[in-house]
């Protein structure tokens, strides 16, 4: 089977009126693999420029994938195309996301989404081993100061690659800062504005990971179950911070699926934020 009947074939249940918005995940876990065909290629185009990395690439050609998925689901664009397949057009969306990204202004290492991804999961991490060593939660200049040093030890220039942490990166722009990369990409939603009265309280920062979990398990008993083995942590006292990879893990899928898994929480983490605005 060629890969234009194999798309046509993913891809027909969308345009279904009972079946379509259930497809979109299940159509977002066949693409994955091209997703990141497409982000590899585009990689090579930019290969040794400053800022551009693999998994910004990947981010950004899936978010538009998934954009058309919807559209097809919510029967804004037809399933039927009439000058070209849809593995040529869901490429061409890709290296449409990709080129749009470069040209970005958030295309640098210290402004990029990956980047601020890699800080929040730095922070969460060495959050965690702090809370550990000394037996209570660490404060956040205590938190800055050990992902720094780290940061500087293990980089040859960890201000030019964005790997420094300051003060912004705890704001709780999102749920908490110590909920893993979640947070953060709810944060990088350019849509959201930044909370009026910010989440800060532990009382408050429980009363958001409990909702986001109950909208999770609505969603359907993976996801719910994804959910708690990737933030669900965050009710213990004290906090226990858990890697999306190691939650998709615990739950038995593969990486394709925890992709798909992550994307679907991160959906619930921005409703919170437009909410909560």
């Amino acid at each position: 089977m060629d890969l234009a009947t194999r798309f046509q074939d993913a891809l027909e249940p969308l345009a279904s009126s009972e079946r379509g918005r259930e497809s979109i995940g299940k159509a977002a876990e066949f693409l994955q693999p091209f997703v990141e065909r497409w982000a590899r290629e585009a990689m090579s185009t930019y290969v040794g420029r400053p800022g551009i990395e693999l998994d910004e690439f990947v981010s950004e050609i899936r978010l538009a994938v998934i954009v058309v998925l919807k559209r097809v689901a919510d029967g804004a664009q037809p399933i039927e195309l009439k000058s070209q397949n849809w593995y040529a057009y869901l490429r061409q969306v890709g290296r449409n996301a990709a080129q749009g990204w470069v040209d970005s202004p958030a295309a640098t290492g210290i402004a990029g989404q990956a980047g601020r991804m890699r800080r929040r999961t730095a922070i969460a991490k060495h959050a965690s081993q702090l809370a550990l060593e000394l037996g209570r939660q660490p404060t956040p200049n205590e938190v800055l100061a050990r992902v720094n040093a780290a940061a500087m030890a293990s980089r040859t220039d960890a201000a030019k690659q964005g790997a420094l942490v300051t003060h912004v990166d705890f704001e709780p722009a999102s749920v908490a800062y110590a909920t893993d990369d979640l947070a953060l990409a709810a944060a990088a939603d350019e849509e959201s504005a930044r909370l009026g009265d910010p989440v800060g309280s532990s009382a408050c920062e429980r009363v958001s990971l409990q909702w986001m979990l109950r909208e999770c398990e609505e969603r359907g008993p993976e996801v719910g179950a994804f959910a708690r083995a990737w933030i669900g942590g965050g009710l213990a006292n004290p906090p226990i911070f858990t890697s999306a990879d190691e939650a998709r893990k615990a739950i038995g899928v593969s990486r394709r699926r925890g992709a798909v898994l992550v994307d679907e929480v991160r959906a619930v983490a921005k409703t919170l934020l437009r909410e909560a605005v």
